[in-house]
């Protein structure tokens, strides 16, 4: 018989966003000023709400869980701001807000330095072929028309760029185009080595980067 797997937490549907309009703005346990703080965003930070409001706070997605916020300090729109790279907010789907704080901080660069990046996945339940995706420790970063020269030349540039910043982001090892480097084994941008075949464009990792990272 196959044992099935744990269930993950379930969450409710997210119904929309808000921008938060203040620095170390608290999010909260539950809807009171005198619950628990269970962590400070600061403002332009993306928040998933469920469209529950209670006594001026409104319900919030925030990394892998149901929280508050005041509602005074959240917005629909944009504040003249940037967001900071390493700022824990939502991160737009569960898959990204269950990775750890150097995962998310890598998924706010890479957004910011390559637009052309629509899709990155982050957690999920199972790997079978390490814990670093069931941990949060691990985003695969999809590269469009990945089979194309500019689609190897935008992987080959995020996997470069995740070398040169590997301290920075805490980064363990990457995977890309059926080839691996791992930091605790050479530090030189050149030393990938070549994996076994595994079967398929997105087994090879041909169709996407992976990152894992420390925790």
């Amino acid at each position: 018989m196959t044992k099935l797997l744990p269930a993950a937490p379930s969450l409710p549907v997210a119904v929309g966003k808000r921008f938060t309009t203040v620095d170390g703005l608290n999010i909260r346990s539950a809807a009171s000023s005198s619950s628990t703080s269970v962590a400070k965003v600061d403002k332009g930070i993306v928040l998933l709400i469920t469209g529950v409001v209670k006594d001026g706070y409104t319900q919030v997605i925030y990394s892998g869980a149901t929280r508050w916020a005041a509602s005074m300090y959240l917005s629909t729109t944009r504040p003249g701001t940037t967001t900071a790279v390493g700022a824990v907010g939502s991160l737009g789907s569960a898959t990204l807000d269950r990775t750890n704080a150097n995962a998310k901080g890598i998924v706010l660069a890479l957004r910011e330095k390559f637009p052309q990046i629509k899709t990155i996945y982050g957690w999920r339940m199972y790997s079978a072929y390490s814990s670093d995706h069931p941990n949060g420790r691990a985003l695969d970063i999809m590269i469009p028309s990945y089979s194309t020269a500019s689609g190897k030349a935008l992987g080959d540039a995020i996997a470069s760029y995740l070398q040169t910043n590997h301290t920075k982001h805490r980064v363990h090892y990457l995977i890309w185009r059926q080839r691996n480097w791992n930091v605790e084994r050479n530090l030189s941008p050149t030393a990938w080595r070549w994996m076994s075949d595994r079967g398929g464009a997105t087994a090879n990792h041909y169709d996407h980067v992976h990152v894992s990272v420390y925790s």
